[in-house]
């Protein structure tokens, strides 16, 4: 991803962690890695996250996947 969707990554996650979790949901902290590929190519790894982190990506046009044990947060340009 391009930094500039990390960066709203970032702010999708910053604005869902500090909603309260669903109802019988602990409190999950929200750790995240970014790792850079290229100039302009970034991973972002979640190490944890609560379920309103994950769903807060995906209804903003993220994808995060499972690879080998690890959370990835991909984004998928429109075909």
């Amino acid at each position: 991803m391009t930094p500039e969707k990390i960066a709203e990554a970032m702010e999708v996650m910053a604005e869902a962690q500090s909603e309260e979790p669903p109802e019988g949901e602990p409190r999950v902290p929200c750790d995240v890695a970014v790792a850079s590929v290229g100039a302009d190519d970034q991973i972002l790894v979640l190490v944890s996250a609560g379920s309103r982190v994950h769903d807060a990506l995906s209804d903003n046009g993220f994808y995060v996947r499972t690879d080998r044990g690890v959370c990835l947060v991909e984004w998928r340009d429109a075909a």
